[in-house]
């Protein structure tokens, strides 16, 4: 069976971990699907390039089981996250991450998407991998709880 990957790109998205995801899939023939944490399929890298994305987040919810992995595609994540928690693209990634986790998918990303795991609650008694940089702010965030 072909794998077939979700992949999420929040708004701005770090432009370089995204391409590398996709470069990566394209060059081992595994099937993506890039959905936009936003309103829009149109969202913006970091530096401010202009991506048309697949699909958005919400067209994602209910058909997880379509898919082997989710990937998180970061960038300004959670200061933008912060400013948006009561957005519906939000609560509609929030509701994706938790399904895709309590599906026990496999499920990957990178800087602070460890973080945006933890907060739907599907870490707990699991492993997580953070940047060195953001386990400060992890650990301080996790003691809080």
């Amino acid at each position: 069976m072909a794998k077939k990957v979700a992949v999420l790109a929040v708004n701005p998205v770090n432009g370089f971990g995204l391409f590398q995801y996709l470069e990566a899939f394209f060059e081992n023939h595994i099937s993506y699907k890039v959905y936009a944490v936003a309103e829009t399929k149109e969202i913006k890298t970091n530096s401010g390039i202009t991506l048309l994305t697949d699909d958005v987040i919400s067209n994602l919810k209910g058909h997880e089981d379509e898919y082997d992995a989710l990937v998180f595609a970061c960038g300004d994540a959670i200061p933008v996250f912060k400013d948006n928690a009561d957005k519906q693209y939000n609560l509609d990634l929030m509701e994706v991450i938790k399904t895709f986790g309590n599906k026990g998918k496999l499920m990957i990303g990178h800087c602070a998407a460890a973080m945006m795991f933890d907060f739907t609650g599907i870490t707990n008694g699991k492993k997580i991998a953070v940047h060195p940089l953001a386990k400060p702010d992890y650990t301080k965030w996790n003691s809080y709880r």
